[in-house]
């Protein structure tokens, strides 16, 4: 039997995306072949233009092999071969480019580019595909059309809990039997690092037996401000960037963990809280991200993002025993494994992509 394609076009390697790409392309579908295609960004004007005409010819290579064209993320070129409206399905998947806050970074450049050829394109999607149903009313307010939008979470591979041991070794080395909060995202303003760092320089006052770890990777000049503000706050030996962490060692930092920090301003999902759980981390999340039933589930702390919310939760962490921490990491992460498997995610998106193609009943979680 002929495997349905669909091809995934995307253009950030390091990120939340890839990692959602990535976890197409890992999974074990005997129907479904998924085919990644990265639109790389990260060059001079001159050497970007020729890239262009490369990525064109491959996409086009694959275009004529594909079933349907999954779209992820939006503002970028690779979006430039779906012009005209072609007779293969489209799926655009914005993962957040709509939000409020997305909207405000680079406003004029959105807005032109918007008007020049943007939204024409979005105009020619067949369905949206949204992370949350925020998401989703994110999407209908930029009034492309009609089109249905299909409501699917980031799903997360549980069963992949590798570690490094040398790396856990190292990190427990660092923290020296002190309790550890980790924050793991892009180093920038955003991500609420500053008011981790500033509860935590509080909190220290009052339990000197805590460490903070900050991974990631950022503009150099940003990360650079990061490091001065903890030089600032004589606080050296006590918060560590640990740079950008990739499989098995950022594993081995929740691992390590014993509670972690996801400070966001907004995050178009947070799939950082998702790898905490699978490796029995609880967690402390803003209202900017979507998972308000933290709190109801019992496995960690839905806060405001603030100092005070930020702070006030790193507190009762803080005087709580191994044993409560674990029965919260536990809940989060059998809430996930019933929630947001990838197992569950992929029947989805199969239902989505043979819909899209063939039509039929419509999926309970496509809204018109």
């Amino acid at each position: 039997m002929k495997k349905f394609k669909v091809l995934h076009i995307f253009a950030d390697a390091r990120g939340g995306i890839n990692s959602v790409v990535e976890n197409f392309t890992l999974s074990d579908s005997k129907t479904l072949e998924h085919i990644p295609l990265l639109m790389k960004k990260d060059f001079a004007i001159f050497d970007r233009m020729k890239y262009y005409i490369i990525f064109l010819r491959r996409y086009y290579q694959q275009f004529q092999s594909a079933d349907l064209i999954h779209l992820h993320g939006g503002w970028l070129l690779h979006l430039l071969p779906l012009l005209k409206k072609s007779k293969k399905p489209l799926l655009i998947s914005p993962h957040g480019a709509f939000h409020k806050m997305s909207m405000q970074k680079s406003t004029f450049k959105k807005k032109l580019v918007l008007g020049l050829y943007m939204k024409r394109v979005y105009q020619n999607a067949d369905c949206f595909h949204a992370l949350t149903k925020y998401e989703a009313q994110d999407i209908k307010k930029m009034s492309f059309g009609k089109q249905p939008i299909a409501v699917i979470p980031n799903g997360i591979d549980m069963s992949d809990t590798s570690i490094s041991e040398n790396k856990v070794k190292d990190l427990k080395n660092i923290a020296n039997g002190r309790r550890v909060y980790l924050s793991l995202s892009r180093i920038e303003h955003a991500k609420g690092i500053e008011n981790i760092i500033d509860a935590f320089a509080k909190l220290i006052q009052i339990n000197k037996n805590i460490v903070l770890f900050i991974a990631g990777y950022g503009e150099v000049e940003y990360i650079n401000f990061m490091k001065q503000k903890i030089k600032d706050l004589d606080l050296e030996k006590s918060i560590y960037l640990l740079g950008k962490l990739t499989g098995v060692d950022k594993n081995s930092a929740y691992e390590v963990a014993d509670v972690f920090i996801n400070g966001s301003y907004h995050e178009g999902f947070g799939l950082t809280i998702l790898e905490a759980f699978r490796q029995m981390t609880p967690v402390i999340a803003t209202t900017g991200t979507t998972f308000s039933e933290l709190g109801d589930i019992k496995a960690g702390w839905y806060v405001p993002p603030s100092f005070e919310g930020v702070f006030d939760a790193m507190k009762k962490a803080s005087e709580l025993s191994d044993n409560e921490l674990e029965k919260m990491a536990d809940n989060g992460n059998r809430w996930i494994k019933e929630n947001f498997s990838m197992e569950t995610v992929i029947k989805r998106y199969e239902a989505l992509y043979y819909w899209l193609y063939d039509g039929g009943d419509k999926p309970s979680f496509v809204f018109i």
